[in-house]
């Protein structure tokens, strides 16, 4: 069953192409709503997948443009076309850069639809792993949703299991898998936030396009919305992050890495590592050097100390190595930082 929302603020209108959509050689296949206006469209939205989006472009409250890129931006796999009149051309030409498919002319013939119709159909089938998937997301997302917000990690641990299998049972290819999996997120995230006791913002969750791996994305995805959930569970608890930062500073001369800091927190490193880098805009390792060759500039500052004495006091037992990232980042061999301070 393919999902359509049909916008438009004439109700007529909307009504008649949900109508003519309906008679087409589709019909058994579709599920059709109309809404009156792009914020009604995306409440539809966020109570069901939609796959095809019809709008038209001007309407009160929200408007076709802001909808078109709103649903870019929330809703990437739906494919979207707008409808409207003559005089709204160049507002459809906005709306193009907002990934929409098609734009058609008001009225729009049965003809016409069809041949839409048929042509995002043949899409949506390449893209998505099967009509049949369409309940399963929902249902598998419900269930994921009450396992991560009851921290039952065994049933987590069963269901992405489940989601493995389900792909291969019906051969999916890795893009499919990916569509699946960033529908599911999305669902993931709005049955969680429609509990009305905590909210995240969509960036912050599916922050991950790094990971290829569509599974891995998953399972980091899982990790850093449960450690969110315990996290504000907690309530005024200490901030991990400025926690870790005063830990790297006091232990620059140490090796501690990622996964040992993670667990003196007690979060996971998973979390751990996506929380660091959004919060700080560097990466665990990245900032760890940067602190210590900040430091090293300090203590090179001061002529009792040797050059190999301030490598290993910031944590680089090979003086060599120390002295190739010191000239990395500042630009100078320490020697060389010395001798332009007047040190010798």
């Amino acid at each position: 069953m393919w999902n359509i929302v049909v916008t438009d603020d004439e109700p007529i209108i909307a009504r008649t192409v949900a109508k003519l959509l309906a008679q087409g050689q589709y019909s058994e296949r579709l599920h059709i709503r109309t809404a009156k206006n792009g914020a009604e469209a995306l409440q539809l939205m966020e109570q069901e997948i939609c796959h095809i989006l019809f709008t038209d472009i001007r309407m009160p409250v929200m408007d076709g443009l802001e909808l078109t890129r709103r649903v870019r931006e929330q809703y990437p796999s739906t494919l979207t076309v707008v409808i409207s009149g003559y005089g709204d051309f160049h507002y459809a030409q906005q709306c193009m850069q907002h990934g929409v498919k098609e734009y058609l002319l008001k009225p729009p013939s049965k003809e016409e639809l069809n041949r839409l119709l048929g042509k995002l159909v043949g899409e949506l089938e390449n893209a998505w792993p099967a009509p049949a998937s369409i309940t399963i997301i929902d249902t598998w997302s419900e269930r994921l949703a009450e396992a991560i917000w009851s921290q039952d990690h065994r049933l987590i641990d069963t269901l992405v299991q489940e989601l493995i299998e389900h792909g291969r049972a019906f051969c999916y290819t890795p893009a499919q898998t990916g569509v699946f999996i960033e529908e599911s997120c999305g669902l993931l995230l709005r049955k969680i936030n429609a509990r009305g006791i905590y909210s995240l913002q969509e960036e912050e969750f599916v922050d991950t396009s790094a990971v290829e791996e569509p599974m891995e994305r998953l399972r980091q995805r899982i990790a850093f919305l449960s450690e969110w959930i315990m996290t504000k569970r907690r309530g005024n608890a200490k901030d991990p992050i400025e926690e870790a930062k005063t830990y790297i500073d006091h232990h620059l001369a140490d090796e501690a890495d990622l996964e040992e800091v993670a667990e003196i927190l007690g979060i996971s490193a998973t979390y751990f590592s996506h929380l660091f880098k959004q919060r700080t805009g560097e990466t665990f390792v990245k900032y760890r050097m940067r602190k210590r060759l900040e430091r090293a500039k300090l203590l090179l500052e001061l002529p009792q100390y040797r050059i190999t004495d301030v490598s290993m006091e910031v944590g680089y037992t090979d003086p060599t190595h120390f002295s190739k990232l010191f000239k990395k980042y500042n630009g100078l061999t320490p020697s060389e930082y010395r001798e332009k301070l007047g040190i010798s």
